[in-house]
């Protein structure tokens, strides 16, 4: 592990894949059908995520000040945008029917 400290973050990353997949993906779909179709933000965001993943693992840079952390940043703040999408469309959806 000491020759490649990469090896110590795949059981994370694993897990995270696994819990964002499961929580975001697939009970948003499951609640888009039986609530509101606002949850296919969440479901679309989980989408958005994985250029993340190819970008961070594949250690993809185009130029020295747009470097894979940057492109990284780009998706994730549009994944936030879409989350946020979903819980303001839920959250309208509640005042609605309360």
């Amino acid at each position: 592990m000491r020759a490649d400290p990469s090896i110590g973050l795949k059981i994370p990353t694993l897990n995270t894949l696994i819990g964002l997949v499961l929580c975001t993906g697939i009970l948003a779909m499951k609640y888009a059908k039986a609530y509101t179709s606002g949850f296919k933000y969440h479901v679309m965001s989980v989408f958005v995520l994985i250029p993340t993943a190819v970008v961070q693992t594949l250690k993809i840079s185009f130029y020295p000040w747009l470097d894979r952390n940057d492109i990284s940043q780009i998706f994730l703040g549009l994944a936030i945008f879409l989350y946020y999408k979903g819980i303001k469309s839920y959250s309208n959806y509640l005042i609605k029917n309360s």
